[in-house]
């Protein structure tokens, strides 16, 4: 399960996107109540992506396709509860190994597929 995980991230890492996995953080849900089940705090996921790299459709996507893969690990309860944030950051602000990343770098990173 762990593998799958792993794979998850290093999937989106390879496409220009920076995944960081919080526990136990407080969620919307104690501003709004939460069903029974959720009693604990759930699981918060934040990835963060170059602005203007993807369309809202994308993101969309992206946000249900790491919510499933996080629930394929560690289940349909704790899945329900998991919060996704997809942020933007803005060109040039984001430096990888010293290097500025812009998006003109990420669309030519997502256009060698």
């Amino acid at each position: 399960m762990r593998l799958l995980l792993s794979s998850c991230i290093e999937f989106l890492q390879e496409r220009a996107l920076h995944v960081i996995l919080w526990n136990n953080r407080p969620s919307i849900d104690q501003h709004f109540g939460k069903p029974k089940e959720m009693e604990r705090a759930m699981p918060s996921i934040e990835i963060q992506v170059l602005e203007g790299v993807f369309s809202a459709e994308e993101k969309g996507k992206i946000i249900q396709n790491v919510t499933k893969a996080f629930g394929e690990v560690a289940g349909q309860t704790i899945q329900n509860g998991t919060s996704v944030r997809l942020l933007e950051v803005s060109s040039g602000s984001w430096g990888y190994a010293g290097n500025i990343l812009t998006t003109q770098d990420a669309l030519e990173m997502r256009a060698r597929d």
